[in-house]
């Protein structure tokens, strides 16, 4: 029986403490800086600094995703509270970090990193980055999930990741991503006509909500290769699905259910 080396090990330690150190600066500078009890030798910039922390994180999970191939698989302990998130494939070869980036404003801002195996190696791919100027047309990157993993014809993977992000209203999707000398966007779904590489819609989180089971009532989901997408009325869910099936090529549209 195989066994994970002492060395191996202790570079999975590492790289956990790494992660939550860096989650502590971003911490420290959007939460606990404050100019009349901290002391520094020059001029601090708390917003600056916040960006700074968080482009560190983002450049750490990149390079070190690279050059470590354990990170893929390692089973990294974060605190229960913290926004920093691990998605997972069944296979382990494709996984998600996505974190807020505490800009402070109305909406939720995320970095988000992917990273993958591909012929024995490993890669990394920056999905999200948030830029220092927020304006209305910056992407908000999203929260992340759960990755769900399908075989097409001839063995070639796809990875599904779904995701959420709570603004104004709630935003849910599933995107898809294939690897194929590096980590690429595929239309997997087809809506009408039209191949998509992602579906996602938009609704008011109050009226989709069971108080009493404290749990949404209707969510994107997949089960038997079918992929479930609420019907929407503008921001109102219906309470109906438009269903998709997998034919080993993309999701196509089956049938609407009530």
């Amino acid at each position: 029986m195989c066994c994970i080396s002492n060395a191996t090990a202790q570079s999975v330690q590492q790289i956990e403490q790494d992660i939550l150190a860096h989650l502590q600066h971003i911490q420290y500078w959007r939460f606990e800086y404050a100019a009349e009890d901290t002391s520094f030798s020059g001029e601090v910039n708390q917003e600056d600094s916040i960006r700074n922390a968080n482009k560190l994180l983002l450049d750490y999970l990149v390079n070190t995703g690279k050059n470590k191939p354990e990170m893929l698989k390692a089973d990294l302990k974060m605190p229960e509270n913290s926004d920093f998130k691990i998605v997972n494939s069944d296979d382990r070869k494709f996984r998600i970090y996505c974190w807020d980036v505490q800009a402070g404003l109305q909406n939720h801002y995320y970095n988000v990193v992917a990273q993958y195996e591909a012929n024995n190696e490993t890669g990394t791919s920056i999905i999200n980055q948030v830029p220092d100027n927020i304006t209305d047309a910056t992407p908000t990157g999203a929260n992340y999930v759960s990755v769900y993993a399908v075989s097409g014809n001839g063995g070639k993977k796809y990875y599904m990741p779904f995701y959420s992000n709570l603004g104004v209203n709630v935003t849910k999707g599933i995107a898809a991503y294939a690897i194929d000398g590096g980590l690429n966007r595929v239309n997997l779904y087809r809506v009408g006509d039209k191949m998509m590489d992602a579906i996602e819609y938009h609704y008011d989180q109050s009226a989709n909500y069971d108080f009493k089971k404290m749990k949404e009532r209707y969510t994107i989901h997949i089960e038997k290769q079918k992929l479930y997408v609420p019907v929407m009325d503008g921001l109102q869910v219906t309470g109906k699905w438009l269903v998709y099936s997998w034919n080993g090529e993309q999701f196509v549209s089956d049938k609407n259910e009530n």
